[in-house]
């Protein structure tokens, strides 16, 4: 089976969850800041009897912004894009877009090929094929007696 290798948890200081339940907003808000919550993306893990696959949500990241390594037993998903910038004399009257970046690792089994490990992109949608090892034969042989 497939497992999370590091529980990403959020820390959030508990006078941000006081305000946010008093005023019904990010207390960022009422300093202008309208950048929402950076979220790590929402993931899948699927298994056939030939392969895993973990499907993870990337909207708005392109093939260039995301790199997938295998590194031993772990397979890493590293993802960045920048913010944009704005014209001279230019400026937001609102702001929403922003900088994201996210990191998921995931251990895997022995019971894989990682040299097979494959990887697409469609639709937001980002797809890690992970084939499963052969399973190994017992080598069976006559043994002379000398």
């Amino acid at each position: 089976m497939i497992t999370k290798y590091r529980n990403q948890t959020a820390r959030v200081h508990p006078f941000v969850n006081l305000m946010t339940d008093a005023f019904g907003q990010d207390i960022s808000q009422f300093f202008g800041n309208d950048e929402l919550q950076q979220t790590t993306p929402k993931v899948n893990i699927t298994e056939t009897p030939a392969r895993f696959t973990i499907s993870l949500t990337v909207p708005g990241f392109s093939k260039d912004q995301i790199s997938v390594t295998s590194e031993q037993d772990v397979v890493t998903v590293k993802a960045e894009k920048a913010e944009t910038k704005t014209d001279e004399g230019e400026r937001f009257l609102r702001r929403e877009f922003h900088s994201n970046a996210f990191s998921r690792s995931f251990r895997l089994p022995d019971t894989v090929n990682a040299e097979g490990i494959t990887a697409e992109q469609v639709d937001g949608v980002l797809r890690i094929h992970v084939p499963k090892a052969e399973p190994t034969k017992p080598v069976s042989r006559t043994i002379a007696i000398g």
